[in-house]
Protein backbone atom coordinates (compact mmCIF):
# COMPACT_ATOMS: atom_id res chain seq x y z
CA UNK A 1 0.00 0.00 0.00
CA UNK A 2 1.34 3.35 -1.01
CA UNK A 3 1.44 6.02 2.15
CA UNK A 4 1.53 9.85 1.84
CA UNK A 5 4.29 9.87 4.43
CA UNK A 6 6.74 7.91 2.02
CA UNK A 7 9.38 10.81 1.11
CA UNK A 8 9.04 10.06 -2.39
CA UNK A 9 5.37 12.34 -2.58
CA UNK A 10 7.06 15.21 -0.75
CA UNK A 11 4.03 15.89 1.69
CA UNK A 12 4.48 18.05 4.58
CA UNK A 13 1.42 17.01 6.55
CA UNK A 14 0.99 19.79 8.77
CA UNK A 15 -2.74 20.44 7.87
CA UNK A 16 -1.22 24.41 6.96
CA UNK A 17 1.04 23.48 3.58
CA UNK A 18 -0.35 22.40 0.51
CA UNK A 19 -0.64 18.78 -0.31
CA UNK A 20 -2.93 18.70 -3.29
CA UNK A 21 0.20 17.88 -5.45
CA UNK A 22 1.37 15.17 -3.24
CA UNK A 23 -1.83 13.23 -2.85
CA UNK A 24 -2.37 13.56 -6.01
CA UNK A 25 0.98 11.92 -7.01
CA UNK A 26 0.17 9.57 -5.04
CA UNK A 27 -2.84 8.29 -6.59
CA UNK A 28 -1.82 8.52 -9.97
CA UNK A 29 0.85 5.76 -9.45
CA UNK A 30 -1.98 3.91 -10.57
CA UNK A 31 -5.02 1.49 -9.23
CA UNK A 32 -4.52 0.19 -5.78
CA UNK A 33 -4.16 0.78 -2.24
CA UNK A 34 -3.29 4.36 -1.10
CA UNK A 35 -3.63 5.77 2.17
CA UNK A 36 -3.57 9.15 3.77
CA UNK A 37 -4.63 7.50 7.46
CA UNK A 38 -3.64 9.56 10.25
CA UNK A 39 -2.78 12.45 8.23
CA UNK A 40 -3.21 16.05 8.79
CA UNK A 41 -4.05 17.47 4.71
CA UNK A 42 -5.08 20.86 3.07
CA UNK A 43 -6.17 20.21 -0.20
CA UNK A 44 -6.93 23.36 -2.74
CA UNK A 45 -8.49 21.65 -5.39
CA UNK A 46 -10.17 18.10 -5.72
CA UNK A 47 -8.40 14.67 -5.52
CA UNK A 48 -9.19 12.81 -8.33
CA UNK A 49 -9.98 8.91 -7.55
CA UNK A 50 -9.54 6.76 -10.81
CA UNK A 51 -10.32 3.15 -11.74
CA UNK A 52 -9.36 0.59 -9.30
CA UNK A 53 -8.66 3.31 -6.38
CA UNK A 54 -8.91 2.52 -2.37
CA UNK A 55 -7.71 5.40 -0.50
CA UNK A 56 -7.64 4.60 3.71
CA UNK A 57 -8.01 7.70 5.20
CA UNK A 58 -8.75 6.50 8.73
CA UNK A 59 -7.98 8.94 11.05
CA UNK A 60 -6.82 11.26 8.65
CA UNK A 61 -8.03 15.09 8.66
CA UNK A 62 -8.31 16.73 5.47
CA UNK A 63 -9.55 20.45 4.94
CA UNK A 64 -10.44 22.00 1.54
CA UNK A 65 -9.31 25.90 1.21
CA UNK A 66 -13.03 26.52 0.33
CA UNK A 67 -14.63 26.69 -3.02
CA UNK A 68 -13.85 23.40 -4.37
CA UNK A 69 -14.92 19.90 -3.76
CA UNK A 70 -12.57 17.56 -2.12
CA UNK A 71 -13.06 14.36 -4.01
CA UNK A 72 -14.49 13.18 -7.60
CA UNK A 73 -13.74 10.63 -9.81
CA UNK A 74 -12.99 12.68 -12.82
CA UNK A 75 -10.72 15.33 -13.87
CA UNK A 76 -12.24 18.35 -15.67
CA UNK A 77 -11.10 17.31 -19.33
CA UNK A 78 -12.87 13.59 -18.64
CA UNK A 79 -16.47 13.18 -20.66
CA UNK A 80 -17.99 9.46 -20.57
CA UNK A 81 -21.56 8.06 -22.00
CA UNK A 82 -23.67 6.09 -19.66
CA UNK A 83 -21.95 4.43 -16.60
CA UNK A 84 -18.60 3.82 -18.14
CA UNK A 85 -16.56 6.60 -16.43
CA UNK A 86 -14.39 5.75 -13.24
CA UNK A 87 -15.27 2.86 -10.73
CA UNK A 88 -14.60 -0.02 -8.85
CA UNK A 89 -13.58 2.81 -5.75
CA UNK A 90 -13.52 2.75 -2.40
CA UNK A 91 -13.15 6.10 0.17
CA UNK A 92 -12.73 5.03 3.86
CA UNK A 93 -12.50 6.65 6.76
CA UNK A 94 -11.29 10.36 8.05
CA UNK A 95 -13.24 13.54 8.36
CA UNK A 96 -13.27 15.38 5.53
CA UNK A 97 -14.11 19.46 5.69
CA UNK A 98 -15.21 21.19 2.59
CA UNK A 99 -15.28 24.74 4.85
CA UNK A 100 -18.32 25.87 3.54
CA UNK A 101 -18.47 28.89 6.15
CA UNK A 102 -15.81 30.83 3.42
CA UNK A 103 -19.25 31.30 1.10
CA UNK A 104 -20.95 33.15 3.57
CA UNK A 105 -21.25 36.72 2.66
CA UNK A 106 -17.92 38.33 3.84
CA UNK A 107 -16.00 35.22 3.05
CA UNK A 108 -13.08 34.70 0.02
CA UNK A 109 -16.14 32.62 -2.05
CA UNK A 110 -18.78 34.01 -1.20
CA UNK A 111 -22.04 32.99 -2.47
CA UNK A 112 -20.37 30.36 -4.10
CA UNK A 113 -21.52 26.21 -3.67
CA UNK A 114 -19.87 22.95 -4.25
CA UNK A 115 -19.90 19.29 -3.99
CA UNK A 116 -17.85 17.86 -0.68
CA UNK A 117 -17.65 14.71 -3.11
CA UNK A 118 -18.72 14.21 -6.14
CA UNK A 119 -18.86 10.85 -8.24
CA UNK A 120 -20.16 10.51 -11.57
CA UNK A 121 -21.00 7.91 -14.45
CA UNK A 122 -18.83 5.45 -12.61
CA UNK A 123 -19.58 1.78 -11.40
CA UNK A 124 -19.27 -0.25 -8.21
CA UNK A 125 -18.78 3.12 -6.04
CA UNK A 126 -18.20 2.47 -2.26
CA UNK A 127 -17.71 5.48 0.81
CA UNK A 128 -17.73 4.66 4.15
CA UNK A 129 -16.87 5.01 7.21
CA UNK A 130 -16.32 8.73 7.03
CA UNK A 131 -17.51 12.26 8.22
CA UNK A 132 -17.98 15.31 6.15
CA UNK A 133 -18.55 18.66 7.37
CA UNK A 134 -19.89 21.84 6.41
CA UNK A 135 -20.50 21.71 2.84
CA UNK A 136 -21.87 25.01 1.14
CA UNK A 137 -25.25 24.74 -0.52
CA UNK A 138 -24.83 21.95 -2.97
CA UNK A 139 -24.82 18.23 -1.31
CA UNK A 140 -21.69 15.92 1.12
CA UNK A 141 -21.98 13.14 -1.96
CA UNK A 142 -23.47 13.07 -4.42
CA UNK A 143 -24.07 10.02 -6.61
CA UNK A 144 -24.58 10.77 -10.35
CA UNK A 145 -25.51 9.14 -13.24
CA UNK A 146 -23.57 5.30 -11.36
CA UNK A 147 -24.62 2.01 -11.44
CA UNK A 148 -23.62 0.40 -7.88
CA UNK A 149 -22.92 2.71 -5.01
CA UNK A 150 -23.02 2.28 -1.68
CA UNK A 151 -22.96 5.06 0.82
CA UNK A 152 -22.40 3.01 4.58
CA UNK A 153 -21.60 5.02 7.76
CA UNK A 154 -21.34 8.70 6.67
CA UNK A 155 -21.60 11.85 8.46
CA UNK A 156 -22.80 14.68 7.10
CA UNK A 157 -22.63 17.70 9.77
CA UNK A 158 -22.88 21.17 8.36
CA UNK A 159 -24.79 23.27 5.92
CA UNK A 160 -24.83 26.57 4.55
CA UNK A 161 -27.43 27.81 2.41
CA UNK A 162 -25.44 30.06 0.87
CA UNK A 163 -27.66 30.01 -2.69
CA UNK A 164 -31.60 30.67 -0.79
CA UNK A 165 -33.18 28.46 -3.81
CA UNK A 166 -31.22 25.74 -2.47
CA UNK A 167 -33.10 24.85 0.23
CA UNK A 168 -33.68 21.33 -1.17
CA UNK A 169 -30.18 20.44 -1.23
CA UNK A 170 -29.88 16.73 -0.47
CA UNK A 171 -26.55 15.39 2.37
CA UNK A 172 -26.49 12.64 -0.17
CA UNK A 173 -27.93 13.35 -3.30
CA UNK A 174 -28.77 10.80 -6.24
CA UNK A 175 -28.62 12.05 -9.56
CA UNK A 176 -28.90 12.39 -13.35
CA UNK A 177 -26.85 13.43 -15.83
CA UNK A 178 -28.71 15.82 -17.81
CA UNK A 179 -27.62 18.93 -18.09
CA UNK A 180 -23.87 21.13 -17.43
CA UNK A 181 -26.81 22.59 -14.19
CA UNK A 182 -27.03 18.99 -13.14
CA UNK A 183 -23.28 17.42 -13.51
CA UNK A 184 -19.41 18.84 -14.11
CA UNK A 185 -19.15 15.69 -16.00
CA UNK A 186 -20.52 14.93 -19.96
CA UNK A 187 -21.77 13.77 -21.52
CA UNK A 188 -25.10 14.91 -20.55
CA UNK A 189 -27.00 12.10 -22.18
CA UNK A 190 -29.65 11.70 -19.47
CA UNK A 191 -28.33 8.65 -17.57
CA UNK A 192 -29.65 7.76 -14.34
CA UNK A 193 -28.40 6.83 -11.00
CA UNK A 194 -29.33 2.83 -10.61
CA UNK A 195 -28.23 0.29 -7.30
CA UNK A 196 -27.28 2.98 -5.09
CA UNK A 197 -27.69 2.65 -1.33
CA UNK A 198 -27.51 5.28 1.20
CA UNK A 199 -27.13 3.22 4.90
CA UNK A 200 -26.64 3.75 8.36
CA UNK A 201 -25.68 7.33 7.18
CA UNK A 202 -26.58 10.73 9.45
CA UNK A 203 -27.36 14.08 8.81
CA UNK A 204 -27.80 17.24 10.84
CA UNK A 205 -26.18 20.36 11.84
CA UNK A 206 -22.46 20.68 13.26
CA UNK A 207 -21.93 20.15 16.64
CA UNK A 208 -20.93 23.41 17.34
CA UNK A 209 -24.33 24.90 15.86
CA UNK A 210 -25.72 27.71 17.77
CA UNK A 211 -27.85 30.09 15.87
CA UNK A 212 -27.95 33.07 18.65
CA UNK A 213 -24.39 32.29 19.23
CA UNK A 214 -23.61 32.54 15.07
CA UNK A 215 -21.64 29.62 15.50
CA UNK A 216 -21.19 26.75 12.97
CA UNK A 217 -23.44 25.35 10.08
CA UNK A 218 -27.07 24.56 10.55
CA UNK A 219 -28.73 21.44 9.47
CA UNK A 220 -28.65 20.37 5.23
CA UNK A 221 -32.38 20.64 2.76
CA UNK A 222 -32.71 16.59 3.44
CA UNK A 223 -31.12 13.44 4.41
CA UNK A 224 -31.16 11.72 0.79
CA UNK A 225 -33.27 11.80 -2.33
CA UNK A 226 -32.98 12.96 -5.85
CA UNK A 227 -34.91 16.25 -7.26
CA UNK A 228 -34.62 15.84 -11.10
CA UNK A 229 -35.16 13.34 -13.60
CA UNK A 230 -35.13 13.23 -17.21
CA UNK A 231 -38.63 12.50 -19.41
CA UNK A 232 -40.21 9.17 -18.25
CA UNK A 233 -36.96 7.73 -17.17
CA UNK A 234 -36.58 6.92 -13.07
CA UNK A 235 -34.05 5.81 -11.01
CA UNK A 236 -34.02 1.61 -10.04
CA UNK A 237 -33.05 -0.14 -6.74
CA UNK A 238 -32.81 2.60 -4.26
CA UNK A 239 -32.07 1.91 -0.90
CA UNK A 240 -32.32 4.13 2.22
CA UNK A 241 -32.03 2.37 5.06
CA UNK A 242 -31.18 2.82 8.82
CA UNK A 243 -30.25 7.05 8.76
CA UNK A 244 -30.91 9.53 11.26
CA UNK A 245 -31.50 12.82 10.06
CA UNK A 246 -32.33 15.78 12.38
CA UNK A 247 -33.80 19.41 11.06
CA UNK A 248 -34.01 19.36 7.54
CA UNK A 249 -34.87 22.18 6.15
CA UNK A 250 -36.91 20.47 3.53
CA UNK A 251 -37.16 16.44 3.50
CA UNK A 252 -36.43 13.72 5.44
CA UNK A 253 -36.34 11.68 2.19
CA UNK A 254 -37.24 12.83 -1.46
CA UNK A 255 -37.88 9.80 -3.20
CA UNK A 256 -38.42 11.97 -6.93
CA UNK A 257 -39.11 9.42 -9.87
CA UNK A 258 -37.93 6.26 -7.93
CA UNK A 259 -38.88 2.78 -9.14
CA UNK A 260 -39.62 0.45 -6.19
CA UNK A 261 -37.45 2.44 -3.73
CA UNK A 262 -37.21 0.66 -0.07
CA UNK A 263 -36.98 3.48 2.36
CA UNK A 264 -36.75 1.77 5.94
CA UNK A 265 -35.75 2.12 9.41
CA UNK A 266 -34.86 5.83 9.32
CA UNK A 267 -35.16 7.86 12.07
CA UNK A 268 -36.45 11.58 10.81
CA UNK A 269 -36.91 14.65 13.25
CA UNK A 270 -37.99 18.28 13.11
CA UNK A 271 -38.14 18.30 8.72
CA UNK A 272 -39.21 21.72 7.24
CA UNK A 273 -41.97 19.84 5.09
CA UNK A 274 -42.61 15.99 4.44
CA UNK A 275 -40.24 13.07 6.51
CA UNK A 276 -41.01 11.13 3.67
CA UNK A 277 -42.27 12.65 0.48
CA UNK A 278 -42.42 9.91 -2.58
CA UNK A 279 -43.60 11.81 -6.08
CA UNK A 280 -43.09 10.79 -9.90
CA UNK A 281 -42.36 7.04 -9.43
CA UNK A 282 -43.79 3.65 -9.24
CA UNK A 283 -44.18 1.49 -6.38
CA UNK A 284 -41.58 1.56 -3.37
CA UNK A 285 -41.78 0.47 0.21
CA UNK A 286 -42.01 2.69 2.86
CA UNK A 287 -41.45 1.11 6.29
CA UNK A 288 -40.35 0.88 9.78
CA UNK A 289 -39.49 4.60 9.97
CA UNK A 290 -39.92 7.01 12.91
CA UNK A 291 -41.11 10.43 11.63
CA UNK A 292 -41.44 12.92 14.13
CA UNK A 293 -42.09 16.56 14.48
CA UNK A 294 -42.91 17.15 10.86
CA UNK A 295 -43.62 20.96 9.90
CA UNK A 296 -46.37 19.19 7.46
CA UNK A 297 -47.25 15.65 5.97
CA UNK A 298 -45.14 12.87 7.92
CA UNK A 299 -45.34 10.62 4.77
CA UNK A 300 -46.80 12.41 1.72
CA UNK A 301 -47.19 9.70 -1.51
CA UNK A 302 -48.22 11.50 -4.66
CA UNK A 303 -48.10 10.77 -8.21
CA UNK A 304 -47.02 7.19 -7.40
CA UNK A 305 -48.68 4.11 -7.66
CA UNK A 306 -48.84 0.74 -5.55
CA UNK A 307 -46.65 2.05 -2.35
CA UNK A 308 -46.92 0.24 0.56
CA UNK A 309 -47.01 2.54 4.01
CA UNK A 310 -46.28 -0.07 6.88
CA UNK A 311 -45.13 -0.29 10.19
CA UNK A 312 -44.10 3.82 10.31
CA UNK A 313 -44.26 5.34 13.95
CA UNK A 314 -45.30 8.96 13.21
CA UNK A 315 -45.56 11.68 15.94
CA UNK A 316 -46.52 15.31 16.10
CA UNK A 317 -47.08 17.31 12.65
CA UNK A 318 -47.12 21.21 13.42
CA UNK A 319 -49.88 21.00 10.28
CA UNK A 320 -51.59 18.41 7.80
CA UNK A 321 -51.44 14.93 8.35
CA UNK A 322 -49.70 12.16 9.55
CA UNK A 323 -49.63 10.15 6.29
CA UNK A 324 -51.15 11.53 2.96
CA UNK A 325 -52.35 10.18 -0.52
CA UNK A 326 -52.59 12.62 -3.24
CA UNK A 327 -53.05 11.37 -7.00
CA UNK A 328 -51.90 7.27 -6.19
CA UNK A 329 -53.47 4.00 -6.86
CA UNK A 330 -53.53 1.14 -5.20
CA UNK A 331 -51.41 2.47 -2.28
CA UNK A 332 -51.94 0.26 0.97
CA UNK A 333 -51.44 2.20 4.35
CA UNK A 334 -51.20 -0.63 7.05
CA UNK A 335 -49.39 -1.29 10.57
CA UNK A 336 -48.87 2.35 11.48
CA UNK A 337 -48.89 4.40 14.22
CA UNK A 338 -50.05 8.21 13.87
CA UNK A 339 -50.04 10.15 17.12
CA UNK A 340 -51.02 13.99 16.98
CA UNK A 341 -51.22 14.67 13.70
CA UNK A 342 -52.33 18.24 13.23
CA UNK A 343 -55.77 17.29 11.12
CA UNK A 344 -56.23 14.14 10.04
CA UNK A 345 -53.76 11.26 10.63
CA UNK A 346 -54.32 9.57 7.49
CA UNK A 347 -55.88 11.46 4.24
CA UNK A 348 -57.55 10.04 1.23
CA UNK A 349 -56.48 13.41 -1.09
CA UNK A 350 -57.75 14.41 -4.62
CA UNK A 351 -56.98 11.64 -7.26
CA UNK A 352 -56.27 8.89 -4.55
CA UNK A 353 -58.24 5.70 -5.79
CA UNK A 354 -58.23 1.70 -4.74
CA UNK A 355 -56.00 2.82 -1.55
CA UNK A 356 -56.68 0.80 1.47
CA UNK A 357 -56.00 1.74 4.92
CA UNK A 358 -55.79 -1.21 7.46
CA UNK A 359 -54.21 -2.11 11.28
CA UNK A 360 -53.07 1.23 11.52
CA UNK A 361 -53.35 2.78 15.13
CA UNK A 362 -54.36 6.92 15.12
CA UNK A 363 -53.80 8.37 18.48
CA UNK A 364 -55.43 11.99 18.77
CA UNK A 365 -53.16 14.37 20.69
CA UNK A 366 -54.43 16.84 23.27
CA UNK A 367 -54.45 19.97 20.64
CA UNK A 368 -54.12 18.03 17.23
CA UNK A 369 -57.12 18.16 14.93
CA UNK A 370 -60.51 16.27 15.64
CA UNK A 371 -60.47 13.88 12.16
CA UNK A 372 -58.94 10.65 12.57
CA UNK A 373 -59.61 9.59 8.93
CA UNK A 374 -60.43 11.51 5.81
CA UNK A 375 -61.11 12.35 2.38
CA UNK A 376 -60.68 14.94 0.07
CA UNK A 377 -63.90 16.16 -2.33
CA UNK A 378 -61.81 14.96 -5.42
CA UNK A 379 -60.51 11.36 -3.85
CA UNK A 380 -61.78 8.45 -5.58
CA UNK A 381 -64.25 6.11 -5.47
CA UNK A 382 -63.00 3.10 -3.76
CA UNK A 383 -60.73 4.03 -1.21
CA UNK A 384 -61.26 1.81 2.18
CA UNK A 385 -60.37 2.21 5.77
CA UNK A 386 -60.87 -0.94 7.98
CA UNK A 387 -59.84 -2.59 11.14
CA UNK A 388 -57.74 0.93 12.30
CA UNK A 389 -57.34 1.53 16.19
CA UNK A 390 -58.52 5.32 16.96
CA UNK A 391 -57.86 6.27 20.26
CA UNK A 392 -59.48 9.48 21.68
CA UNK A 393 -61.73 9.90 18.49
CA UNK A 394 -65.50 10.01 18.51
CA UNK A 395 -67.58 8.58 15.77
CA UNK A 396 -68.89 11.86 14.51
CA UNK A 397 -65.29 12.88 14.07
CA UNK A 398 -64.06 10.68 11.09
CA UNK A 399 -65.10 12.49 7.43
CA UNK A 400 -66.58 10.78 5.01
CA UNK A 401 -67.16 12.46 1.32
CA UNK A 402 -69.39 11.58 -1.14
CA UNK A 403 -68.26 8.67 -3.09
CA UNK A 404 -65.51 7.48 -1.11
CA UNK A 405 -65.62 4.29 1.30
CA UNK A 406 -64.59 5.17 4.87
CA UNK A 407 -66.27 3.17 7.44
CA UNK A 408 -66.20 5.19 10.39
CA UNK A 409 -66.53 3.41 14.03
CA UNK A 410 -69.86 1.79 15.18
CA UNK A 411 -70.43 4.51 17.68
CA UNK A 412 -69.07 8.05 19.69
CA UNK A 413 -66.80 7.54 22.90
CA UNK A 414 -63.32 7.77 23.78
CA UNK A 415 -61.89 5.22 21.61
CA UNK A 416 -62.87 3.45 18.68
CA UNK A 417 -62.03 0.47 16.04
CA UNK A 418 -62.69 1.21 12.40
CA UNK A 419 -64.63 -1.91 11.41
CA UNK A 420 -66.60 -2.63 8.36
Amino acid sequence: MRHISDPVYGAVLDGVADDTAAVQLMLDAGPGSSSIAGAKIRISAPLVLRTGTRLDAHGARVGGSGGHSLIRNFAPEDSFTGHDGHGDITLEGGIWDARGELAAPEGPHAGAAWNAMTFAKGRRIVVRDLEIRNVASYHAVEVNACDGALIDNVTARGFLLSLAHRVFSEAFQIDVAASPASSDLGEWDGTHSRDVTVRACYAGPSLDYDPSAGTGLGPFGALAGSHTHVDDRVYDGIRILDNVCEGALKYGVRAHAWRDPVIRGNTITGAGTNGVLVELGAGGIVSGNVIASTASNAVNVTDTDGVIVADNTIRDTATNYGIYLSATNATAVTGNRVEAAATAGLRFGTGATFCMASGNTIVRGVSAGVVAISAGAGAGTVNTAIHNQLVGYTAASVAVSSGTVVVVPPAAGSAGSNVR
